[in-house]
């Protein structure tokens, strides 16, 4: 089984920004990384730069799955609706989904409540 790799935008990455940027929904990631570290244990963890093309996802996934937070697992494994590209399961472009993911990875992780934001 393939470990899971999880892409996040790396912080002040952006050469429009010189004053500083985050990309809100990698902070939200980064986030939950701090409450279980042992997340920080079961994944192939990557910054990349904001700028595009974002090379090692390319090289991975296709140009198609270039947004962050992007969590790649192995086809077997995570929810079905997330589609399979190039041998990985991909979840791109919608952070509640990723975060609801993360306790298959890991355990003693918890799962987004009923009170959050998404």
């Amino acid at each position: 089984m393939k470990k899971p790799i999880l892409f996040l935008i790396s912080p002040n990455s952006r050469p429009d920004r010189p004053e500083g940027w985050y990309c809100p929904d990698c902070a939200l990631v980064e986030g939950v990384l701090a409450y279980y570290p042992q997340l920080r244990e079961a994944l192939d963890f990557r910054y990349v730069p904001f700028p595009r093309p974002r090379t090692e996802l390319v090289e991975l996934v296709g140009a198609w799955a270039q947004d962050c937070p992007c969590l790649l697992l192995d086809p077997g494994m995570g929810p079905a609706e997330a589609p399979v590209i190039e041998g990985w399961r991909v979840i791109t472009e919608n952070t509640k989904l990723l975060l609801d993911t993360l306790p298959l990875l890991a355990p003693g992780v918890g799962r987004t409540g009923a009170g959050s934001i998404f």
